[in-house]
């Protein structure tokens, strides 16, 4: 094995090492290289949050159009350094390079919105009932925030949350997921590069121990997590205890509903597309696919040549579609989930297996794989696989179709396929989810536009991530009465 590159933790504007180190692998190539990071101990959350604390007032006070300015430098700079970024995506998570180099352009967009936002309004004036009187509101940060993202886009859900965080005038302390740390480390050392001043970005690496330190921390103000339901739900319940905001996004059982009248061809290219690109490690990837019973058949037959055609490698590879599972973990939970369905009663369609000949030299790939004859009493009819494993499942009309669909605990997406306007108008009314796509894929999202899910999916109470409900959660605001 070659020598592992490092990434540090960044507190008040310092690479830190810290004493106990881990490492992290190239899911494709497990036994290279790897990432050595550092594992943060809650003394050393503790000076994280006190170095975000001590800059928090400079910050706050700092002109929002300054802020603006600094972000957009760091939108800049992400793009001026896309290459580097995203190779470092497609060897530490897996996704294909092309993936990669999307997610980074995505990245910069994402940043370059919420940089925009210092220059709108921040406040509203209201008639009074006083001739002498003015009355109006202002917002100020919330104060330390807490962020905690996943592995599957650490550059793009990273931003999602950094980007509004900062441009409001919040100090932050940062933990990336473990898994693949050094896209999170290049994309702080371009915020710091930018110019963001000592302390207003912290980064933690480290383990569950880490993000549990930062939940807890009596000085961390709203907390914003990407990543599984259990997880999400102690932190819910950490920041109630606390009395601070929480806004959580748990992932998604996503399903996509397929009419006769569909165009059949496009629907299938589309939910091939959404259910295994970036081998099904999104969070609004396709998990079920529930076809009217006059369509199932010929759309059977679409997917599985669909599926069959993709090719599975090193995200490196040009030719590659898919690269491999995250972790070895994860593939033996996918291949769990397929031996669980067809005990079930379940048909394997298309794939099912791990890909473990010598030319994956020791990957964590999976194929990609269709399972049929699913039920909605079926394990893999209700709980989220992370992997490129989809479940056809057939409907005998409409309404059975939005029982189906509505079945799970989870609501982030789902979509649709039809080229009835009725249809479209009551699927989108009755599907219980935060996002309906109407002849798409379930997955992606534009940076203008909120995102969040219902039910167990996300946070009921809080403001969606993205576009411009981003102020909600990371402002208090006050209302002003003021006799001259």
């Amino acid at each position: 094995m070659t020598a592992a590159r490092a990434v540090s933790h960044l507190v008040s504007g310092e690479w830190v090492r810290g004493p106990k180190l881990a490492e992290s692998k190239n899911p494709a190539r497990p036994n290279g290289s790897a990432v050595e990071y550092p594992i943060a101990t809650a003394a050393e959350v503790g000076q994280a949050v006190s170095a975000a604390h001590g800059a928090l007032a400079a910050w706050a006070g700092t002109p929002a159009p300054i802020r603006g300015q600094i972000l957009m430098r760091a939108a800049n700079l992400l793009g001026d350094k896309a290459a580097e970024v995203a190779e470092s995506l497609t060897t530490d998570e897996g996704k294909p390079l092309r993936d990669a180099r999307g997610e980074v352009l995505r990245g910069v967009e994402t940043i370059r919105f919420h940089a925009a936002q210092a220059w709108a309004p921040t406040g509203h004036r209201f008639a009074s009932d006083s001739p002498t009187e003015d009355v109006w509101t202002e917002t100020f940060p919330v104060g330390v925030v807490g962020i905690i993202t996943p592995f599957n886009f650490p550059i793009v859900v990273s931003a999602f949350k950094l980007a509004p965080a900062l441009i409001h005038g919040n100090v932050v302390v940062w933990k990336p997921s473990e898994l693949d740390p050094q896209p999170a480390f290049l994309l702080a050392g371009i915020l710091q590069e930018a110019g963001l001043p000592p302390g207003v970005l912290n980064v933690v690496f480290g383990d569950a121990a880490t993000g549990a330190a930062i939940v807890e921390h009596p000085k961390v103000n709203a907390i914003t997590f990407t990543g599984s339901i259990p997880v999400g739900k102690t932190i819910l319940g950490a920041a109630v205890h606390r009395g601070v905001r929480a806004q959580v996004e748990m992932g998604g059982h996503n399903p996509v509903i397929v009419r006769e009248d569909a165009d059949l061809s496009a629907a299938a290219a589309a939910i091939v597309r959404g259910a295994m690109s970036e081998a099904g490690q999104k969070c609004t990837s396709t998990r079920r696919i529930i076809a009217l019973d006059e369509c199932h058949d010929e759309l059977e037959k679409l997917l599985v040549a669909g599926i069959r055609s993709l090719r599975v490698g090193d995200g490196m590879k040009p030719e590659s579609d898919l690269g491999p599972l995250i972790t070895a973990t994860a593939s033996r939970r996918a291949s769990e989930a397929v031996d669980g369905a067809v005990s079930e009663g379940a048909h394997v369609l298309a794939g099912g297996s791990p890909l473990d000949s010598p030319e994956y030299n020791g990957g964590y790939f999976f194929e990609p794989t269709l399972l049929g004859n699913v039920t909605d009493t079926m394990q893999i009819a209700q709980t989220e696989v992370f992997a490129p494993v989809a479940a056809l499942m057939r409907a005998r009309d409409d309404d059975h179709a939005v029982e189906l669909a509505n079945s799970t605990e989870y609501g982030l997406t789902a979509s649709i396929f039809t080229r009835s306007e009725a249809a479209k108008r009551r699927y989108i009314r009755d599907l219980d989810v935060g996002t309906v796509r109407v002849n798409r894929h379930t997955t992606g999202t534009i940076v203008n536009a909120p995102f969040h899910g219902l039910r167990n999916s996300g946070t009921p109470y809080a403001p969606a991530e993205q576009g411009f409900e981003t102020r909600r959660f990371y402002t208090t605001q006050k209302a002003v009465y003021a006799e001259p």
